[in-house]
């Protein structure tokens, strides 16, 4: 139920800022029979001044040397709160105070030139000295904070006899470089002496710079050595040609090196060698074949193995009239041929066994079918062959004893080259 409207009453704040002071004001409210209450205007809190004093501030004391900074000072207030806060209202100006100071007085200096008119050991004054005032600055320690001079002290001026002696060469020193560009003349300095024996140097001595001694030493290029997989064994090949170099040695006096400078670089020598082994070629010899017409002989190639032939000159054989005892010279010759003879001997078809169903040619007879063609001349194939064994005969023996010849040369060929294969393994 409602029962009627009552006031709600405002609080009161407090600041120190007096532009934000202002009165309060009351709000409203329904208050009803079951103890509701509905708010219908907001109180506004008043605001008011804390309680507060107009204090004075005190200026506080500087201090100067300068007598025109002097002043004094003016007092400021400010406003204090009873909640502790102050607000200045106008600041102080500090006051301006000499420092405590006293004036003393403070001695002139002496200064004394050299005359060569006076004689060593004499003196006169040319101006007479006046001692200086000066203010001196304490703080309230007593402690010097400054000083300011009133009047400058003015020196004494006195001469003094020097007896200057004649002017003295001063030699300039050398030293030693390897820089061509800090090489320069010397040049000697210049000093007065004195009758006290103190001297005073006039102009300084500038030292002279000199190269040093050197030589010019050659060195020698290096030879630098590559195989080359397709070029033979045994043969090279000059790549690059060498040069040789050259360095700068410089020495002290004592001729002692102090530096070497390198002037222009060895070139090393490049060589290539063969490496490529290339197997030996077998020569096969061409045999003559006897005419049976008589007129015309013929060559008789029994092989054509080996691209280049290799003429073989054996030893001239005997007089026809020994032939008839092929036992002696067969034994001759294979002692002289060697292995190789034994390896022919394994041939079924040997000289030996070919002579026994060849007629022999009688002594002093002239029956050779190739007498118009002068004698012949057998072929050196490097094995001693039964020189009965090479002679021509007439009829189909005689040929086949050329054939089985020219078979026996062939043979031979291919052993040296298999002995030759070997022998190169080994080494």
């Amino acid at each position: 139920m409602f029962l009627g409207v009552e006031s709600v009453l405002f609080d009161t704040v407090f600041t120190t800022d007096e532009a934000l002071v202002r009165d309060g004001l009351n709000g409203s409210k329904w208050v009803y029979s079951d103890g509701s209450e509905v708010i219908l205007t907001e109180p506004i809190s008043a605001i008011e001044l804390y309680d507060n004093e107009v204090v004075e501030i005190d200026p506080e004391t500087e201090y100067t040397i300068y007598v025109h900074q002097v002043h004094a000072g003016i007092k400021g207030s400010k406003q204090v709160f009873s909640n502790g806060e102050e607000r200045v209202i106008t600041a102080p100006v500090a006051a301006v105070a000499l420092y405590k100071n006293k004036v003393e007085e403070f001695d002139f200096t002496t200064v004394e030139v050299e005359s060569s008119d006076l004689a060593f050991g004499e003196s006169r004054v040319i101006q007479d000295g006046i001692i200086g005032r000066r203010v001196v600055f304490f703080d309230a320690d007593g402690k010097v904070v400054d000083s300011l001079i009133l009047s400058a002290p003015v020196s004494r001026i006195e001469q003094r006899g020097a007896n200057k002696q004649t002017l003295v060469l001063t030699p300039f020193e050398t030293t030693y470089t390897t820089d061509d560009s800090k090489v320069h003349t010397g040049q000697n300095g210049t000093r007065y002496i004195y009758s006290d024996g103190r001297e005073e140097t006039v102009t300084e001595a500038v030292t002279a710079v000199q190269l040093y001694r050197y030589a010019d030493e050659s060195v020698g290029y290096k030879q630098i050595t590559n195989e080359n997989p397709s070029l033979a064994v045994g043969k090279a090949n000059v790549l690059v040609k060498g040069a040789d170099g050259s360095n700068r040695v410089y020495y002290d006096l004592n001729g002692k090196v102090v530096e070497t400078r390198r002037l222009t670089e060895a070139v090393d020598r490049v060589v290539e060698v063969g490496t490529l082994v290339v197997e030996d070629e077998v020569i096969i010899p061409e045999l003559p074949k006897p005419d049976l017409d008589g007129d015309k002989t013929e060559e008789v190639k029994p092989g054509a193995e080996s691209e280049k032939s290799e003429e073989l000159n054996p030893a001239e054989p005997e007089d026809t009239g020994s032939d008839a005892d092929g036992k002696d010279t067969e034994e001759s010759d294979g002692k002289e041929s060697g292995s190789d003879v034994d390896d022919n001997e394994s041939n079924p078809k040997t000289p030996d066994k070919i002579d026994e169903d060849t007629t022999a040619i009688p002594e002093g007879s002239n029956d050779n079918p190739v007498t118009d063609q002068g004698p012949l001349e057998p072929i050196n194939s490097g094995i001693p062959v039964n020189a009965a064994s090479i002679l021509p005969a007439t009829g189909e023996k005689g040929q086949q004893i050329w054939l089985t010849v020219g078979a026996i040369s062939l043979l031979a060929g291919f052993g040296l080259v298999i002995q030759g294969k070997h022998n190169k393994e080994e080494n």
